[in-house]
């Protein structure tokens, strides 16, 4: 079962994005309010999608989150989210997908199948890319 991570710093949009991605049973939701403890989260529970919010109210965006991540799990599959403008270019250099706010579940859950139909085919595995 995949497993996404949900990092968003506003509870109420965080724990709307949980209940889309929960009501899919195919998928486990984690969440994080900020990028320390997702990283935290990371470190412990292998995912397969972090799904972020580009603005954060730490010194850490989401798309600074995203290449730490990627940078240790290179399997991992990113979707950016944000509500303010300008944020659409992010991905574009490293494969992530980004999607406005607001979205509805439909659309939520259609990116989400949409970028995790286009992993690798070969297992993930739950460990650190070696450098």
């Amino acid at each position: 079962m995949p497993t996404i991570l949900v990092v968003d710093d506003e509870d109420n949009i965080r724990e709307w994005v949980v209940t889309a991605i929960s009501s899919l049973k195919d998928y486990e939701a984690l969440q994080a309010g900020d990028p320390q403890v997702a990283l935290q989260i990371v470190a412990k529970h292998p995912i397969d999608l972090l799904l972020s919010d580009c603005v954060l109210q730490s010194r850490t965006s989401g798309a600074e989150l995203a290449r730490k991540i990627t940078a240790s799990y290179s399997h991992v599959r990113v979707i950016l989210m944000s509500g303010h403008a300008g944020h659409d270019t992010l991905h574009s250099d490293h494969g992530w997908r980004f999607i406005q706010k607001p979205f509805s579940p439909a659309f939520l859950r259609a990116t989400i199948m949409e970028v995790l139909a286009d992993r690798p085919k070969q297992e993930c595995e739950s460990t650190p890319a070696s450098s």
